[in-house]
């Protein structure tokens, strides 16, 4: 998803219904929805569903949506969204009513970009550690992915860290510098470590030779005998 530059608008209504009678709402084509945020009485809304869907389409959870409620323009980001678990339709969302002045953290997506050379030519395979990063921003400033670069990797065996991702002037990855995104790991590695872990594990597994009962007997009648 891109960044867009073009102010996103959502109509909303304050809402009047809550628990079972919005069932009601969303057999409407309404989607039940909440504002809450910093310094802002939380409040009811309700949506046009297929307008939410488009504007969710467009926008995502990091750029802002403004919520037309009466004659205001609150600037959110959409927060949560709930789906009914058999049919995965939406049955609600959470707005975070958001400061444009004010930084907030947010998980942005991760995207690999580019073709490594150590995976077209020699193998390799690309294993995601993270898909999301946690990142600071002005609302307006988030970004809509996080993109990692992975066509200067020439060998198996590199691993892009947070650290070694570009800085950016208008966000801040908020996670620990040494935490891995991705590993460039090697086939051939994986098949040679594989057969010796295993013979590892049934060596250390082999049964170990039980003491005599007999003598356990023993050995148990003479300790009780010593702490009687």
């Amino acid at each position: 998803m891109v960044k867009t530059e073009e102010k996103i608008v959502l109509k909303s209504e304050e809402r009047k219904v809550f628990g079972h009678k919005n069932k009601r709402l969303r057999k409407e084509g309404r989607l039940p929805g909440n504002i809450f945020g910093r310094d802002f009485k939380s409040k009811a809304v309700v949506v046009n569903l297929r307008e939410f869907e488009k504007v969710y389409k467009k926008a995502g959870r990091t750029n802002v949506v403004y919520l037309k409620l009466g004659s205001k323009d609150l600037p959110v980001l959409i927060s949560n969204i709930q789906y009914d678990p058999v049919h995965m339709r939406i049955i609600h969302v959470d707005f975070r009513k958001v400061d444009l002045k004010r930084k907030v953290t947010a998980e942005v997506n991760i995207k690999i970009v580019g073709e490594s050379p150590a995976v077209k030519d020699k193998g390799a395979e690309v294993l995601i550690q993270a898909n999301t990063l946690e990142v600071e921003a002005l609302p307006d400033k988030m970004p809509s992915e996080i993109e990692v670069d992975i066509s200067h990797i020439q060998e198996p065996g590199v691993e892009i860290k947070v650290k070694d991702l570009p800085e950016s002037k208008d966000y801040q990855i908020v996670e620990d510098p040494e935490k891995a995104v991705v590993v460039i790991a090697s086939h051939t590695a994986e098949e040679v470590e594989t057969p010796e872990s295993e013979a590892e594990t049934v060596e250390q597994e082999q049964p170990q030779e039980q003491p005599d009962k007999k003598e356990s007997t023993d050995n148990s009648e003479k300790a009780e005998s010593k702490d009687s």
